[in-house]
C-alpha cells in the first residue's frame, strides 16, 4: 500500500480500515492539448495472502457514486458512464487481476483503467 501511495500520490489514495480496503482514485493523464471528463473510483480489498494465495477484489466505481473520500473531486469530472461502460471496465479489471494471479495487481489495474479512459474519455480543448 505504501509503494501504490508513492507512485499515485498520497491525495489519490483513500485506506477506508474500518471496511479494511483502499480507495485508489483514477483519472486519465493529459497534456495541456486535452481536458479530462472521467474518472473511477477503485475500491480494492486485500485478503490474507493476497497476493500469493488470494487475488484482490477490485470493484469500479464511477467516481459521482464513489461518496468519501472524493466527493469533491465529482463536480470536477461531470461524465457518467453507461452501465454497459462500467461494466466493460470491470470486465477489464477483473481480466487483469486473473492474469497477474499471485503478484501485486493494483498499480496493473489502475494502469488499465486509466488506460482505457484516457481513450474513451479525454476530449480536445478547443
Amino acid at each position: 500500500l505504501e509503494a501504490i501511495a508513492a507512485i499515485m500520490g498520497e491525495a489519490d489514495v483513500f485506506h477506508d480500515t474500518e471496511e479494511g480496503s483502499v480507495v485508489l482514485f483514477v483519472a486519465p493523464q493529459c497534456d495541456e492539448n486535452a481536458e479530462t471528463v472521467g474518472a473511477f473510483a477503485l475500491e480494492v480489498h486485500l485478503p490474507p495472502g493476497y497476493p500469493e494465495t488470494q487475488p484482490a477484489n477490485i470493484a469500479l466505481r464511477p467516481l459521482a457514486e464513489a461518496g468519501e473520500p472524493f466527493r469533491g473531486r465529482a463536480g470536477k469530472y461531470p461524465w457518467l458512464p453507461s452501465a454497459e461502460e462500467t461494466r466493460l471496465l470491470q470486465e477489464i479489471v477483473d481480466n487483469v487481476v486473473r492474469g497477474a494471479e499471485g503478484e501485486p495487481v493494483m498499480y496493473i489495474a489502475v494502469d488499465a483503467v486509466r488506460t482505457w479512459l484516457e481513450e474513451n474519455t479525454l476530449r480536445a480543448v478547443e
